[in-house]
């Protein structure tokens, strides 16, 4: 980062000096949807805060007032950390580079969930808790809605076969978006997931110019390029998918009139639409769709003969594209606990 005007960064307004940062150390070491994340949270909360003050002016107190503020304000606690981990990076380049004597980051205790939340008013809830799930009620009247066609024939809600495949692959919107006909291999029933289509801000070099930009690219993370089973279910919604719009082998599976692919946000918001004229009367997230998909695989579905087909959390974390199972069993499964009722029967004490 070079000093302005030779001036030493800590005789920089904080505005001045967190934005150069961005650009030259966030840009191009981070996908370009959390960048404009992390540019947004900067110009929405600390900028308004302290963007004038001078890096050397920055104080602990100064910091802690911006997270209580946000707190009192009614901000999402995830949105509070979001803001915490951007200036810890930032403070912490400028005291291993010696830009800055002290770090004003390091008195500020770290938030926990359950203070933060009281202080709203809130209820906490278990991380397990948290997790948005579709009931079968739910499921069935989405089911019925797909099967709902118009006088021609045609159906009434145009690719809502994706949102099965989801239920069915675990796929994350952008993955499913991003899926090549040339990537699913019917005979063998897999789908090879290699790219994610993200929706950001257009830029020039790290600078924002005017418009949107739609890209495919690589997923999320490293183990995010994975091969995910088809179950019968799964492979009919393609099957269907392909009868809506088929461009040939080279194009996406769910593609718009024109063959080319479509906004995952977009796709979000026709959920949305879809689940209200389903009858649901509070619409959840497409990625709700994900968590179903893990959780029914976590818990196990009972089979014919009484007896419950599982999977390991290890191979649901690698259907799903995880890092870590961790992951899937903190954030991704709804666990079942009415089948914990008697297991201690026959062991009293």
């Amino acid at each position: 980062m070079k000093d302005k005007a030779d001036r030493s960064i800590a005789d920089i307004p904080l505005q001045e000096a967190l934005t150069e940062w961005l650009k030259v150390f966030k840009y191009p070491t981070i996908q370009r949807s959390t960048y404009d994340s992390y540019e947004a949270n900067a110009r929405n909360y600390i900028f308004p805060h302290m963007g004038k003050i001078k890096v050397k002016g920055i104080t602990p107190i100064i910091i802690k007032r911006l997270f209580n503020t946000m707190m009192e304000r009614g901000m999402a606690y995830s949105t509070t950390q979001k803001t915490r981990l951007i200036l810890n990076e930032f403070f912490k380049y400028l005291e291993r580079s010696n830009r800055i004597e002290h770090n004003p980051m390091k008195p500020v205790p770290p938030i926990k969930r359950t203070a933060y939340e009281s202080a709203q008013g809130k209820e906490y809830k278990a991380q397990t808790d948290r997790i948005t799930v579709f009931t079968a009620d739910e499921i069935a009247l989405m089911r019925n809605a797909y099967y709902e066609h118009k006088g021609d024939n045609s159906k009434v809600f145009k690719q809502s076969a994706v949102y099965f495949l989801i239920l069915n692959t675990g796929l994350r919107r952008g993955e499913a978006c991003g899926i090549l006909n040339r990537d699913i291999d019917i005979k063998n029933r897999i789908l090879h997931v290699r790219r994610s289509v993200k929706y950001f801000r257009k830029r020039k070099d790290a600078d924002i110019v005017s418009g949107m930009e739609l890209t495919a690219g690589i997923p999320k993370t490293k183990s995010s390029i994975r091969d995910v089973p088809l179950n019968y279910v799964a492979l009919e919604m393609i099957k269907e998918l392909r009868n809506e719009r088929y461009f040939g082998v080279n194009s996406p599976l769910l593609c718009k009139s024109d063959g080319s692919f479509t906004n995952p946000n977009e796709l979000g918001s026709r959920f949305k639409d879809f689940q209200i004229a389903c009858g649901i009367s509070e619409p959840k997230t497409l990625h709700a769709l994900r968590h179903t998909f893990a959780t029914n695989l976590i818990n196990g579905v009972a089979q014919q003969d009484g007896h419950i087909e599982r999977l390991t959390v290890k191979q649901v974390a690698d259907i799903l594209g995880h890092t870590t199972t961790e992951i899937t069993e903190r954030y991704y499964v709804k666990r079942d606990n009415s089948r914990l009722k008697g297991l201690t029967n026959q062991f009293e004490l």
